[in-house]
C-alpha cells in the first residue's frame, strides 16, 4: 500500500484494486466521482525528461495527464486531493488503484 503524502498513518488509506474497464477515460471517471478537481499534481519519470502539452512543475488537467500516460508502461501517481485522493499505475502495468483515506 502506497500513503498518501499527509500526517495520516498510512493504515488509514485503501489500496483499491481498479476493476472496471480499464481505460483512461474510466479511470478519470472514478476519481471525479470521488471528488476529484480538474487539475491534479503527477510523479512519474518523464516528467522530468518533457512535460506535456499544459503542465507546469507536475502539475496538469487530470483528464489531459491520464490520457497521456495511461498503458505507457511506466509507473506514476496521480495526487488529486492530498492525503485523501491518488490513483496509482504500476511499470508496466503492474497494477492499477485507487488510493483513497476515508
Amino acid at each position: 500500500m502506497l500513503p498518501l503524502p499527509s500526517k495520516r498513518h498510512p493504515s488509514d488509506v485503501v489500496a483499491e484494486p481498479f476493476q472496471r474497464c480499464h481505460s483512461a477515460d474510466a479511470i478519470v471517471q472514478a476519481l471525479r466521482e470521488r471528488g476529484a478537481p480538474d487539475t491534479a499534481y503527477f510523479l512519474c519519470e518523464p516528467f522530468f525528461q518533457r512535460e506535456p502539452h499544459g503542465f507546469q512543475d507536475n502539475e496538469g488537467e487530470l483528464l489531459a495527464g491520464i490520457n497521456e500516460l495511461y498503458g505507457r508502461d511506466i509507473g506514476f501517481l496521480v495526487f488529486c486531493i492530498p492525503g485523501r485522493l491518488a490513483y496509482y499505475e504500476g511499470e508496466w502495468t503492474e497494477g492499477r488503484y485507487l488510493l483513497a483515506a476515508p
